[in-house]
């Protein structure tokens, strides 16, 4: 009898492990990218988020948040003390990973965005501690949660930050890419 609960209680915990690895899948026919920011760095700043014009959330220390979009050719940007950029060709069907960095700054924490790159070395290593970390974050959807509180504030960021980016590509600054085989 005791054979058979170590056995139940064992196989609970080896199922318990195995879906905790499980990251979200998007819908059919849509792209989902994981943003995650890890909790050690600038504990204080809030960095905002923005797919191209539209803001999709505000990121605290050590959250992540899960975005559904349409897949193909995406600007994701996110605002600190600077703007940091990022082209994207999302594939349908796929889960990209984005580390949303916070780096010490002049007055305030930098940010910069950091996807997952499968072809790098340590990638499985970095991937397994990405969704480690996701597992034990709060999951943030889009929604009411992330509702904008400054949508004047956020006018302006969006309007300062499409003059950033096209001062950038002018200049033809290098700007982070998240190409469609960098899923997971």
């Amino acid at each position: 009898m005791r054979k058979h609960l170590l056995l139940c209680c064992l196989t609970a915990i080896l199922l318990n492990m195995a879906s905790a690895q499980d990251l979200p899948r998007p819908a059919a026919g849509k792209s989902l990218v994981i943003f995650e920011r890890p909790p050690v760095t600038a504990l204080a700043v809030q960095i905002r988020l923005f797919d191209s014009t539209t803001y999709i959330g505000l990121m605290g220390a050590g959250g992540h948040l899960i975005y559904e979009c349409t897949p193909g050719i995406k600007l994701f940007w996110a605002t600190a003390e600077n703007r940091d950029f990022m082209q994207a060709d999302l594939a349908p069907d796929q889960v990209y990973l984005v580390q949303i960095l916070a780096v010490t700054g002049a007055l305030q924490a930098r940010v910069k965005l950091q996807p997952y790159n499968p072809t790098k070395k340590n990638a499985e290593k970095i991937k397994k501690q990405f969704i480690k970390r996701i597992d034990k974050g709060k999951e943030k959807k889009i929604g009411a949660t992330l509702a904008d509180e400054t949508p004047e504030r956020t006018e302006q960021a969006i309007q300062n930050g499409m003059e950033r980016y096209q001062t950038l590509k002018d200049k033809e600054k290098k700007i982070t890419q998240l190409t469609a085989d960098m899923h997971i």
